[in-house]
């Protein structure tokens, strides 16, 4: 699902009016919101496997515009998880904008954040929140789309918008996860 606003003008608080060429200013969003429960198999080598549900897309007005998004997660997942992002299906590699720690560089462990497993698997699902931002860089049409990656020796499960026993009863909550995007123009 995608929208766009397009008005004549805006107005601050103030009665003045802001930039008619979008310079700091919102050009464009994207919203999705996936409630189904989903398992995700992840592997512990490569670069993750995609929530294909979750992603967003953009065309850029300007390649020298700013992309900012950001996922609310939620689920239960074992241990040893690191959730990273893709764009137009690869991992993100670009030097300086990196969808993982460029620290430790491009392996199982390394994640723009980590699984958080509690080691009760019956109920109350976690939430985590994955940010990021770029500069678009082209005016062809991108996707985003958050992945995640074991960080052990051994494939995973990551349990999508429920627990891990069970997709939904009483004491066993299901959720929705989220995600956003905002094209800020320069």
């Amino acid at each position: 699902m995608s929208s766009e606003l397009r008005v004549n003008d805006i107005y601050n608080l103030a009665g003045k009016r802001l930039s008619a060429s979008g310079v700091g200013n919102i050009v464009f969003s994207d919203f999705t919101q996936f409630c189904e429960p989903y398992l995700v198999y992840n592997q512990n080598s490569g670069n993750g496997t995609r929530f294909n549900a979750l992603s967003l897309s953009v065309t850029p007005k300007k390649s020298s515009n700013i992309l900012v998004m950001q996922w609310v997660i939620t689920g239960e997942v074992s241990w040893d998880e690191v959730l990273l992002i893709h764009r137009n299906d690869d991992l993100i590699t670009d030097g300086g904008q990196q969808a993982y720690n460029n620290e430790v560089g491009n392996n199982r462990w390394s994640g723009l954040i980590a699984g958080w497993y509690d080691n009760n698997n019956s109920s109350t699902p976690a939430s985590w929140k994955l940010t990021y931002h770029c500069t678009a860089n082209t005016t062809n049409r991108l996707y985003f789309t958050p992945a995640c990656r074991s960080s052990q020796g051994s494939e995973n499960w990551w349990r999508l918008n429920r627990t891990w026993d069970s997709n939904g009863q009483g004491n066993y909550e299901r959720t929705c996860s989220i995600g956003y995007l905002f094209e800020i123009g320069t």
